[in-house]
């Protein structure tokens, strides 16, 4: 008999199998009440890494040791004969098929609960959405020239330059490129024309252009 053969009859596939299911099916319980008691994000991470080291023992004792009428035995104590893998196997066929019964059960109470959430708004407020969508998306365009020479061109173009640059670093913040917001400047549109045509929040626009 190989080796794979061996691990089906000793039911090492199937323990595998209910293990996952079984761990899964924890998770989102623990997680679930764990959010209800407020408790903070590293607990549910005890939980999985506690099931991850747990996981290689399961494998072990099902390789092991097995269950028969007398109790807990080492495999290589019990003649093949005597063995009741079979019977434990069917045994862990209808585990399985319960555990994933729950488990389709948890993922479509998950999402209807996240559905009327979402219904009641209670993820978040309209208002906080708007909040957030303005601060994704802005524009730097060149500073205009305003005094009497004319000579400020290139400084006022320096300047919207290094705003941009600055911009670009940050994180969740689109940036229109340089290349876009200065060409556009040159066209005589209002400000909403041209947050239209840029794709950025008209609020962030005004706020970043200016007079040099």
């Amino acid at each position: 008999m190989s080796f794979f053969d061996e691990l089906k009859r000793r039911n090492v596939f199937r323990v595998a199998i209910a293990y996952v299911l079984l761990g899964w099916a924890v998770l989102q319980g623990a997680d679930f009440l764990l959010d209800l008691a407020g408790a903070p994000e590293w607990v549910i991470r005890v939980f999985a890494i506690a099931g991850l080291v747990g996981f290689p023992f399961a494998l072990f004792f099902a390789w092991a040791y097995e269950l028969t009428p007398e109790g807990i035995k080492r495999e290589s104590a019990i003649q093949r004969s005597q063995s009741i893998t079979a019977r434990t196997g069917r045994k862990l066929n209808g585990v399985i098929i319960g555990l994933l019964a729950l488990v389709i059960v948890l993922m479509v109470a998950e999402r209807l609960f996240l559905v009327g959430d979402n219904v009641q708004g209670i993820p978040a407020s309209p208002q906080g959405t708007i909040e957030e969508s303005r601060i994704k998306s802005i524009a730097v365009l060149p500073f205009r020239d305003m005094s009497a020479a004319r000579d400020q061109v290139y400084f006022g173009e320096g300047i919207a330059e290094e705003l941009l640059n600055a911009l670009v670093r940050l994180d969740n913040l689109k940036v229109a490129s340089r290349t876009s917001s200065f060409a556009i400047s040159q066209e005589n549109l209002d400000i909403p024309a041209i947050a239209a045509r840029l794709g950025v929040d008209i609020n962030a626009l005004t706020t970043s252009a200016g007079h040099a």
